[in-house]
């Protein structure tokens, strides 16, 4: 009968609740084993058949302890591998010199792949690899060769496999099993481990066995089995590395931060923590922040916090967009993967990455676009992974879309946080839509309006400008001749929606002849105020975009077109000053983060306020190199021939809406 001793308070439950046997058809020996030893002990003596670099993806929270406590050390034991010639060269040696020199170089070339000074490696490797040799130089790894010997002559390999962890207060846990000490031992193979714990009756002595036989490997009989430490000659070429290739950050990067998961919250704006608190009190929801409030800073984190407390082990992030997706991978890599020692893996633009993700998801980031989403979904149901994810979705108004109702339904189930980001959630007119993103998502439980980011100024304030503009002859001809389609159309059986209706004649206000003439005066009015410098121009489509060239280059001759089928550089150029107007259509309306943009101009407005809100966000961004900066917003109305303003429906919300908004200014 097993039977517990008293366990000392000091113990973590992770530990106190270590079994006695771990198999990896059952369980997780990273997450349930390795890891939670590795990150409490004080110290760690293993010896292991075989030992790789990759070891160091598991040693996450050991190393992370070592970097911080000098007193903690970990002693290594393993077995190089010999070669044929290796073997042939031994059997003909009869000076010990020689024999020696055979082992050392045997060792030397083991050690120098482990920190991989002969090989091209990923940047992630290179990481561990110099991470290892500043270990090593800093004495908090201390390495040792083992060569099998029958009186005194090599035999097989050296193969025990065992280890012992010491814990703070004298609590020992020791192990045996099939495990070596490699990723994939822990991670990937069919291993087993078998347990024993101090604070268990009957298995102290088994404990002393196995701190007894490790202590017999690490000092042997010489007779039966041969231990090299590092050379000398090694050990100074390895200290004069870590000297010249110091581990970059200062604390390991790719490995985890351990600390309290509030640390995550550090430095947030106030709207930004309150953002967090309500949606950590439901887990899934929709976050409605005017753009630029940092909507990306807040998801991170959450996403920090959720990490560090256990309650995810991955993450998809997903929307729509290159333009998007590039600056959201910036964000990530800055501040959430390099710090918590998880993988980012990409499925967008020319990047197929997103199967490393769902061979093994547990530690990674899959940021991705909507359609990759639809194949990662459809695979993720097909396969029993009990890892617990969060899925963003950033502009998650998108995620509503017909397709996507039938593509995604019931999606967020595979998912145990589930959260939405969007200025303006809510799709105009479209209930089914609506409905389906609650579903999937959530409510919103957090607003935080424009209103209120420029009152707290988090954005800042801006002046609205109107244009008047009249229908020409030939526009009134347009509209007349949409009237007799929708009449034909119903005379034949086919009835138009009043939605359809509006399309048509919208795009003929938004495409009106007069516009760029009143445009051209209105910049010939304003030659001081340099409406063209900063500025991005939103149009229809690039065929009135060609009648709105001529007027720019009188101003301004730094100029380009960025539309679909135009290269990313050219916002770089725009965001480096290259450029200094844009001239695009949807592509820019939302996520892109531009402070530095200045101006905005609506040559197209939509019905609703939804692209308005996000084409506004582009340029209320807080620019650090102008404090004191205030937007300008230019937008068209449409006034009769004698000048009397005919606000439709569309104009007349919006116009009044900027209007009263123009007027807010910062209370702080």
């Amino acid at each position: 009968m097993v039977t517990t001793n008293d366990i000392p308070g000091n113990l973590p439950n992770s530990i106190q609740e270590l079994k006695d046997l771990y198999c990896s058809e059952i369980d997780d020996l990273v997450e349930t084993f390795f890891t939670p030893c590795l990150r409490h002990c004080q110290k760690y003596d293993r010896a292991a058949g075989y030992f790789s670099t990759s070891a160091l993806r598991t040693w996450a929270s050991a190393v992370a302890n070592l970097v911080g406590m000098p007193d903690l050390r970990i002693r290594l034991l393993v077995s190089p591998e010999l070669q044929d010639s290796d073997w042939d060269a031994l059997k003909h040696a009869v000076d010990p010199e020689n024999r020696a020199l055979i082992f050392e170089q045997s060792s030397e070339i083991f050690l120098k792949r482990a920190l991989l000074w002969e090989s091209v490696s990923e940047p992630t490797d290179r990481d561990l690899a110099d991470w290892l040799a500043w270990l090593i130089a800093k004495g908090r790894v201390e390495i040792r060769f083992a060569f099998n010997l029958a009186d005194g002559q090599p035999r097989g390999i050296f193969h025990k496999k065992i280890g012992v962890f010491y814990f703070p207060g004298g609590e020992i846990a020791a192990f045996t099993g099939s495990a070596n000490e490699t990723w994939s031992a822990h991670d990937v193979n069919s291993e087993s481990v078998d347990v024993y714990r101090s604070w268990i009756d009957g298995d102290v002595s088994r404990i002393k066995s196995k701190q007894a036989e490790f202590d017999r490997c690490w000092n042997p009989d010489p007779k039966k089995l041969l231990v090299r430490p590092v050379s000398p000659g090694l050990l100074d070429q390895i200290k004069d590395y870590a000297l010249t290739h110091p581990p970059n950050p200062s604390k390991p990067k790719f490995l985890p931060i351990l600390s309290n998961p509030e640390i995550a919250f550090e430095g947030l704006w106030d709207h930004q923590l309150v953002a967090c608190k309500k949606f950590l009190a439901n887990s899934c929801g929709i976050l409605e922040m005017a753009t630029g409030s940092g909507k990306t800073r807040t998801t991170i984190a959450l996403l920090q916090h959720l990490l560090l407390a256990d309650k995810i082990e991955g993450a998809v992030i997903t929307m729509i967009g290159n333009d998007l997706l590039q600056q959201w991978e910036h964000s990530l890599r800055t501040m959430l993967t390099a710090k918590l020692g998880l993988t980012l893996v990409r499925g967008f633009s020319s990047y197929r990455e997103e199967e490393r993700f769902l061979l093994a998801p547990k530690g990674k980031v899959l940021l991705c676009s909507r359609n990759i989403l639809v194949s990662v979904v459809k695979q993720l149901r097909r396969q029993s992974n009990a890892t617990q994810l969060a899925i963003v979705h950033d502009e998650v108004h998108d995620l509503g879309s017909p397709k996507n109702c039938i593509d995604l339904l019931n999606h967020g189930k595979l998912f145990t946080v589930r959260i939405g980001l969007s200025a303006t959630p809510e799709r105009e007119y479209d209930v089914d839509g609506n409905a389906f993103i609650e579903n999937e998502i959530g409510p919103v439980v957090y607003q935080y309006g424009l209103d209120n980011a420029i009152k707290d100024n988090v954005l800042c304030p801006f002046n609205y400008y109107t244009i008047s503009y009249r229908l020409t002859p030939a526009d009134r001809a347009d509209i007349r001749a949409v009237y007799a389609r929708k009449a034909a159309a119903e005379s034949a059986g086919q009835f138009w929606s009043n939605e359809q209706l509006w399309i048509q004649l919208s795009k003929i206000y938004k495409t009106a002849r007069e516009k760029p003439n009143v445009f051209s005066a209105f910049l010939a009015l304003n030659p001081d105020e340099k409406f063209l410098d900063s500025t991005i121009i939103f149009v229809e489509d690039k065929e009135f975009a060609e009648d709105i060239y001529p007027v720019i280059i009188r101003y301004n001759h730094r100029y380009s077109q960025y539309f679909d089928s135009d290269s990313p550089d050219i916002l770089k150029k725009f965001s480096c000053g290259e450029i200094d107007c844009l001239i695009t259509c949807h592509k820019l309306s939302q996520g892109i983060d531009l402070p530095e943009l200045e101006n905005v101009v609506f040559f197209s407005s939509q019905r609703g306020k939804r692209e308005t809100i996000q084409r506004l966000g582009r340029c209320l961004r807080i620019d650090p190199n102008n404090p004191n900066k205030i937007a300008h917003v230019i937008d068209f109305r449409l006034v009769g021939d004698s000048g009397e303003i005919l606000l439709n429906g569309q104009d007349e919300d919006r116009v009044a809406w900027l209007t009263e908004l123009s007027k807010v200014r910062s209370l702080i």
